[in-house]
């Protein structure tokens, strides 16, 4: 059954404010909470505190009015029934969309009884589960809605009153500041958890977007990747060029995800590879990762790699001549410090030739280099540049 506060609001049991001392110890918690699940837990204490009613659904955190993480008092998976949520048309979104940067949004407020009642949202979702009432808080940053909580009440327990409206209003930007709080803190996480997978493909070319197609992360082999498949170098700082097959590839995957995502708010990995059209081997990897930990976003990973037995086939991207030469050098066998030498320039910058080397041929070693020298060509196609370093 549903949790059900069926306290008259006349008892002296809810506080006028937030000010009062019996919501101080709950506020202190609220403020505390870094993690999703302590953020639900004081969130709700505050408000069987505050106001009665008969049960409480939040989505957090939620870019626009898609949520990503559901918490909820209502027995049953909250993801199946936040899905069945959706596909009711739920009036929120117009609301929001009438009054940006509404605080409290109150249904009673926005439909009468005739109109309420006419609403396919009203139909599946309000009459069947017992709602009569229903106001929601609204947590922005800046233009962007971060979530929002939604306290629902049976007929029985009448409208919400001014007084409890007012004191929701109270707590509203406390819930604002927290719930931003553990949105700064999940996105921190995301970003982090993104690097550490970019560490476990350290010899791939690895490119990291959001939902949006936004270039998030990079590695000097994805730049090199993305040169080779356009048959052109890109800009040395910046986002990399990526190739218009694989940015349209990513928009493909992300609007099947967010399209499964209507029925189940994590639908799981989406995934798709392309082959360059004229260079074999050459190939990429799409997919929409979901994190491990439920407070983060998804977001696509792009790999760029060349398959074994390949590599005699590919075509070597241009060295300039520096690089040429000391390509052919340490192929050779000589040590770094041989080839500043034999070159007179520093160590500092033998190694910094090897490191564009490496990722411009693909290879991971000297061996690699050798060996990648020996099937492709002695002399390597270089760019038309002045000689000397």
């Amino acid at each position: 059954m549903p949790r059900t506060r069926t306290l008259p609001r006349s008892q002296p049991v809810f506080p006028a404010s937030v000010h009062d001392p019996v919501l101080g110890p709950e506020l202190l918690k609220l403020h505390a909470a870094m993690e999703l699940d302590p953020l639900w837990s004081a969130m709700l204490r505050l408000i069987d505190l505050c106001v009665p009613c008969r049960d409480v659904i939040a989505a957090l955190p939620c870019e626009g009015i898609q949520p990503m993480i559901i918490r909820s008092t209502i027995p049953g998976d909250p993801d199946e029934y936040w899905g069945r949520i959706n596909r009711a048309e739920p009036p929120l979104g117009a609301m929001v969309a009438q009054h940006p940067g509404l605080r409290l949004a109150d249904i009673d407020e926005q439909f009468s009884d005739e109109e309420l009642k006419a609403t396919r949202f009203w139909k599946e979702i309000m009459e069947p589960d017992g709602w009569r009432h229903s106001v929601a808080l609204l947590a922005w940053d800046g233009p962007r809605l971060v979530g929002h909580v939604g306290l629902n009440r049976e007929a029985a327990q009448g409208r919400f009153t001014v007084e409890e409206k007012a004191l929701l209003v109270e707590l509203q930007p406390h819930f604002e500041v927290a719930m931003n709080r553990v949105a700064a803190w999940s996105r921190e996480r995301r970003v982090r958890q993104m690097l550490a997978e970019c560490m476990e493909h350290p010899l791939e070319g690895v490119v990291l977007l959001d939902l949006q197609g936004r270039q998030m992360h990079h590695n000097r082999a994805a730049r090199a990747a993305c040169d080779r498949w356009n048959d052109h170098p890109s800009d040395s700082r910046g986002a990399v060029h990526l190739p218009p097959e694989i940015s349209a590839a990513a928009a493909e995957i992300v609007s099947g995800f967010l399209e499964a995502m209507r029925d189940h708010p994590r639908p799981g990995a989406v995934e798709v590879e392309l082959d360059h059209p004229s260079l074999p081997g050459l190939s990429a990897r799409l997919r929409v990762v979901e994190p491990a930990r439920q407070a983060n976003w998804p977001y696509v990973m792009v790999t760029f790699s060349r398959r074994v037995g390949a590599a005699q086939h590919m075509p070597v991207f241009r060295l300039t001549s520096s690089e040429h030469r000391v390509a052919l050098l340490v192929a050779g066998g000589l040590r770094n410090e041989e080839v500043a030498r034999e070159l007179s320039v520093s160590v500092h910058t033998i190694r910094s030739h090897l490191r564009e080397i490496f990722a411009k041929l693909g290879v991971r070693h000297r061996g690699e280099l050798s060996r990648h020298l020996a099937v492709t060509d002695a002399s390597l196609p270089t760019a038309e540049l002045e000689e000397g370093f």
